[in-house]
Formats: structure tokens, C-alpha cells, sequence
């Protein structure tokens, strides 16, 4: 127990120090730090706890969750550059110990210190982590929605194991969803059964609503649920024989068509509208409706509608369909940005990529932790 505390401590320190150290001597940088800033400011000079502005004007760019904590760090260590980062510094720290403790859990005390230690020192993060943006407190959010996620998911394994030995919940139990349009009465494997679980994750959603917008919810639903339809294989799928051909060109075309297979059958729409269900979405829409849509219609009124339809349709819907701000990027951007932003980490990215491959094949206790980590890089 004496090397729990201690693990955790030394996560903590370290990040603490990346993130805190001269936090307030650089000047408020880029585009985005300063007009948060500012905006925060204004509000806090009008006395105004709901409608963000920057010079005057309505500032539709992002929810009010920054401009919040800005307003009561500012009460604090005045409206300064430490003022401005501090939540984004404070969540820093958060985001590393969840590191540690999802690393824990699903590999292992060593492999959870060593996740903390790394991401302390990547450069995206640490960069996310000193600025006065809301990327901070997405980060945080959507991890700890995971965090709870997998802590309730845990639980349930052990129930499962401890009532019914018999059965494994971790090698996955087959023909759930046989075919796109039947049902199973096969249970779900990863799954959490209390419904707090639930109530805790959504909640940290609905944080991640009020800090970024939709994508707050909708990646760490696409992330679960894309895990829950991986570890829930649906039924193989029939093979007519087409004669042998141990060619290289004939074994590539075998194993395109197996992987095609399968994403059509692990992917059915059918399959994905009933883990979605499992997911007891009423209970997110409930959270959703109790922590981020107060703000979201209040400030609908105070602006007659213009807040929401500039954040909605242009922030969101016209950033999905198309870049914005200069933030084009070629296809494999995200590789890129990967292997540059988790420096010096990433010097590890291609033997962890076959590393994991390898482990994605085995079928022990693992394997789970590294389909969630893959399902989330996803």
C-alpha cells in the first residue's frame, strides 16, 4: 500500500513541476490564450456569470466552463497570466494521475507510473496543460469518463468471476449479435452493472459539454462503445471454400477479405444501435440535461438565440464538414502530430504499434487494456 501512495506522489510531483514551473512569467501567447483571457476578464468585470464576450462582442468560440474557472482563479491570483492557466495546469495534474491509475488497473503498478511519468514529459501535453485554453479541461473530463468506465467495467468482471467461476468474462463470450438483424441473449461482456457507474461517467461527459461542446460526449461514447463492440465478437462468419492458393498475392487477398468481414460484422448497424442502448443513454441525456444544458438555454435567452447558432452551426457543424482557421492537414496529419506531440515518448511509437499488434492477438487478462488503448487512438 506504502508503494500505491508512493507511485501516486511521484506522478503528481512530476507534473506539478512541468506545469507549474514559471506558469505565469510568459506572456499570454498565439490567438487563443489571449482572447480567453480577456474574455474572462470582461465577464468578470461586468459581474456577468453567463454570456462570454471579447471586446464587446459575443464570443460564441467555446462553452463557458474556461471563462468559470477563470473567473474564480482570477478572485484568487488576480487577472493575471498564472490566473488565466491555472485550471489548465491544475487539470494537467489531474489528467496525469487518471493516467496512472487507468495504467494500473488495466496492465499493471509499473506500467501505470510509467504512463503518468511519460505523459508529463510529452510536449502536447505539457503544452495543452500551460495554456489558457479548454483543451485542458476536455482532456481531463473525457479521461475520467474512461477512468470511471473501466473502474466500473473492473467490478463487474470480478462479480461476474465470483459468482459463476465457470465463465470467463475476459477471453469474451462468443455469438452476441450473431448477424446483422438477430438478437442474442448473450450477456455483454464490459459492461459496468451499477448504474453510479453510469451517473459518474455521464457526469464527467457533461463537464467535457460545457468545456469543449458536443465533442466532449461524443468522443468518450465512440471510444467505449467501439471497445464494447471489439470485445463482443459477433459470430464467425461462413467460409465457402474457393480453392487453395498459397500465393502471396492470394494470402493478402484472404486476409483483406477476412478483415472486411469483420469490420462489416463487428460494425453492423444493427449491432451498434444495441450496444449503444446498452449503454443506458437515458441515463447521459439525463446528466447532459442536468449539468451542461442549464447554461446552454440560459445564455440561448440572454442572447436571443445568437450564442447557440453561432456556436452550434459555425464552431461545430461547419468545422466538421470543412477546416478552419488554417487548420488543414494532409491525411496522415494525425500520425504526424502524434509522433512530434508525445516527444520524447514517441521515439517508443513503432514498437509499441507492433508490440500491440502482437498483444491484440493473445487472449489473457491484457488483451482488454490494449483493445481499449487502441479503440481510443482511434
Amino acid at each position: 500500500m506504502r508503494g500505491f501512495w508512493k507511485q501516486q506522489l511521484w506522478v503528481v510531483l512530476a507534473a506539478a513541476f512541468v506545469v507549474s514551473l514559471n506558469l505565469g512569467a510568459a506572456r499570454l501567447w498565439d490567438e487563443d490564450e489571449p482572447k480567453n483571457a480577456t474574455c474572462a476578464a470582461e465577464m468578470l468585470a461586468r459581474g456577468d456569470w453567463t454570456v462570454p464576450t471579447f471586446n464587446g462582442e459575443l464570443r460564441t468560440d467555446k462553452p463557458i466552463l474556461l471563462y468559470w474557472c477563470m473567473l474564480l482563479s482570477y478572485h484568487v491570483f488576480g487577472v493575471t497570466e498564472l490566473g488565466a492557466r491555472m485550471t489548465s495546469a491544475l487539470c494537467g495534474v489531474g489528467t496525469a494521475l487518471l493516467t496512472y491509475h487507468l495504467g494500473r488497473r488495466l496492465f499493471g503498478a509499473a506500467t501505470g507510473l510509467w504512463a503518468g511519468l511519460l505523459l508529463c514529459s510529452s510536449l502536447m501535453f505539457v503544452v495543452a496543460a500551460r495554456g489558457a485554453t479548454p483543451d485542458s479541461l476536455l482532456i481531463f473530463f473525457s479521461t475520467l469518463a474512461i477512468w470511471f468506465f473501466v473502474d466500473g467495467s473492473t467490478k463487474a468482471d470480478k462479480r461476474v468471476l465470483g459468482a459463476t467461476p465457470q465463465l470467463n468474462p475476459l477471453a469474451g463470450r462468443q455469438n452476441w449479435g450473431d448477424a446483422p438483424g438477430t438478437r442474442s441473449n448473450s450477456p455483454i461482456v464490459g459492461l459496468p452493472s451499477y448504474w453510479r457507474t453510469y451517473v459518474l461517467m455521464y457526469e464527467a461527459m457533461a463537464f467535457a459539454v460545457l468545456a469543449k461542446g458536443p465533442v466532449g460526449f461524443l468522443l468518450p461514447t465512440a471510444v467505449i462503445g467501439l471497445y464494447l463492440l471489439v470485445i463482443n465478437p459477433a459470430a464467425a462468419a461462413t467460409v465457402i471454400p474457393t480453392g487453395q492458393n498459397n500465393s502471396r498475392f492470394g494470402q493478402i487477398r484472404t486476409a483483406l477479405a477476412a478483415t472486411v468481414s469483420w469490420l462489416w460484422r463487428t460494425m453492423s448497424p444493427p449491432r451498434i444501435v444495441r450496444m449503444a442502448g446498452a449503454m443506458r443513454p437515458l441515463i447521459g441525456l439525463a446528466m447532459l440535461a442536468l449539468v451542461a444544458l442549464p447554461w446552454y438555454l440560459l445564455v440561448g435567452m440572454e442572447t436571443q438565440g445568437a450564442w447557440p447558432l453561432g456556436f452550434f452551426w459555425h464552431h461545430n457543424l461547419d468545422r466538421y464538414v470543412a477546416s478552419l482557421d488554417g487548420h488543414q492537414g494532409v491525411p496522415l496529419y494525425h500520425f504526424f502530430s502524434i509522433a512530434a506531440g508525445f516527444f520524447p515518448a514517441s521515439v517508443f511509437l513503432l514498437p509499441m504499434v507492433v508490440h500491440t499488434v502482437r498483444r491484440l492477438k493473445a487472449d489473457d487478462q491484457a488483451r482488454r487494456g490494449y483493445v481499449l488503448a487502441a479503440c481510443w487512438v482511434a
